[in-house]
């Protein structure tokens, strides 16, 4: 799949071209300059040609202030990569020197490159962009991807660069979300996995505002990795973008297979964190616990103590597995996708009915709860009905005497028996 990327200097419009293109609200679009970061990715098909679309943060090439510096840094090496490149510009504001300095850039790199003028409304504006034209481009391509206009004509123009390639399944995609409090290390994480600067990282927390998709391949398998903005209480969002990006958060753990919460190591687990796990919990997702900044523990607590200890306080997930890593050293950094791919196995694994019925009796001969009008439980028969999560249905005598602490006794046997790390269970009961 080729890479398709949209450049261009400060609040060009970048962002709202590229949600037009994709069809939903992806990036963090608002009007204060430099609201996107990091790139943001998304598969895109346009008259059966596919292509990965880019969006990325303002490029200025001379700034040092705040992030600039790292944005540029970053676009100048995502560049080395991307195929086609579309440099968005502002018809309203005109052709503007920063905008001839990238267009440089690019031809120096020897990109092809679709020259697209954002905000042209009316014939007036058409009229104006004429200009453009000094930058050597044989063809300007006027559009307003706030109203939408124009865009059916750049997409032709995308698609006539794009090979035909098959329609990839979306599900064969192992979708892993990396979410947490802010500053735990997230980014550095993702950054350490990949192996090079694919996201923003500083001292600053807050730094990944939008949910960012990074594809990547480990075993022969298909992954995306779904960094996000640091989840806060809502008393501590402290403006209308943080909200988004919260937001934006969730949404990524909702379209996750497997959500990784990030803990920083010397600071425990708050209220917030578990929050996250029974908010990963109750939508059905696999879990791992990811413990950053083991570095600054190390020699003060064995792993297998803390483990025990961090397990004790999220009664909600206690069945996820527990990694301590260092972003910073490298531990065990290269084990995190291993352990997201065996979760994800047990995600979708199903036991057979008549291991599950032996299992079942076994379970129920050692305790029976009783209903009010003192009719003892007795479960006949039961069958594994779906996976992601996995899911069982067992017909009883009278499903009013499963409560909740029988429910618990029911799956704790079930995970001695058979395992399912990471991966919440959902028990069903119904009268037979």
């Amino acid at each position: 799949m080729i890479k398709v990327a949209i450049v261009g200097r400060p609040n060009v419009g970048k962002s709202t071209l590229f949600n037009r293109i994709v069809g939903f609200r992806k990036a963090i679009t608002e009007d204060s300059e430099g609201v996107t970061r990091d790139y943001v990715s998304a598969a895109c098909e346009y008259r059966g040609k596919r292509f990965l679309l880019l969006d990325t943060g303002g490029f200025d090439t001379e700034s040092e202030e705040g992030l600039f510096p790292l944005v540029r840094r970053q676009i100048e090496g995502l560049l080395e990569e991307v195929d086609l490149v579309i440099l968005l510009f502002d018809g309203k504001e005109g052709l503007m020197p920063l905008d001839m300095e990238i267009a440089n850039i690019l031809r120096k790199k020897g990109r092809r490159i679709l020259y697209a003028v954002n905000k042209v409304d009316s014939r007036r504006g058409e009229e104006g962009m004429f200009d453009f034209f000094r930058l050597g481009a044989e063809r300007l391509y006027p559009i307003s991807a706030l109203h939408q206009k124009g865009i059916e004509e750049l997409l032709e123009a995308i698609s006539s660069m794009v090979e035909d390639t098959e329609r990839e399944v979306t599900e064969q995609t192992l979708r892993i979300a990396i979410v947490g409090r802010p500053n735990t290390g997230k980014s550095s994480i993702v950054n350490a996995i990949v192996g090079k600067d694919r996201m923003i990282v500083s001292e600053v927390p807050g730094t990944t505002r939008d949910a960012v998709d990074i594809e990547v391949t480990y075993e022969e398998k298909r992954l995306a990795l779904i960094d996000t903005a640091g989840i806060r209480k809502k008393a501590k969002v402290s403006s209308r973008l943080e909200a988004y990006s919260i937001s934006s958060a969730i949404r990524a753990m909702e379209r996750a297979h497997v959500v990784n919460l990030v803990l920083d190591a010397t600071e425990g687990v708050s209220h917030q964190d578990r929050s996250l796990l029974h908010l990963a919990e109750k939508k059905g997702k696999g879990i791992c616990v990811l413990v950053n900044k083991w570095d600054l523990l190390e020699g003060k607590i064995d792993e297998e103590t803390f483990e025990t200890q961090l397990k004790e306080s999220i009664p909600h997930a206690r069945f996820a597995p527990v990694l301590c890593v260092s972003a910073k050293t490298g531990k065990n950094i290269g084990k995190i996708l291993e352990l997201n791919l065996k979760v994800s196995k047990q995600l979708g694994r199903w036991i057979k009915t008549s291991e599950l019925n032996r299992a079942i009796q076994e379970i129920q001969g050692s305790y029976r709860p009783s209903s009010k009008d003192g009719r003892e439980l007795k479960i006949f028969y039961g069958s594994q009905v779906k996976d992601f999560p996995p899911t069982f249905l067992f017909f009883t005598n009278t499903p009013r005497a499963i409560k909740d602490h029988y429910r618990r006794y029911v799956e704790n046997a079930m995970r001695r028996k058979f395992g399912f790390e990471g991966a919440p269970l959902r028990l069903l009961f119904r009268k037979r």
